[in-house]
């Protein structure tokens, strides 16, 4: 099973905030706001307190990384 199809708990969310998704890839803030800094990941600002990353995105960066042989 790939990780990308090991998420259930964001099956029905279309985005989440960025503490929710480093807590969902299983890697700190700091490190997902760099990947977002270095446009590795897309994220949105949906308010000025509120910045997310689409669950398809983070999906697709996952399945990007397997393919490169990250996070086997």
């Amino acid at each position: 099973m790939s990780i990308a199809k090991r998420m259930p708990a964001i099956d029905d969310r279309m985005a989440l905030r960025l503490s929710e998704a480093a807590m969902a890839l299983g890697i700190s803030q700091r490190t997902l706001w760099g990947l977002v800094k270095a446009g590795e990941i897309k994220s949105f600002r949906a308010s000025k307190n509120i910045h997310l990353i689409e669950t398809d995105e983070l999906r697709r960066w996952m399945a990007q990384k397997t393919e490169e042989g990250i996070g086997r």
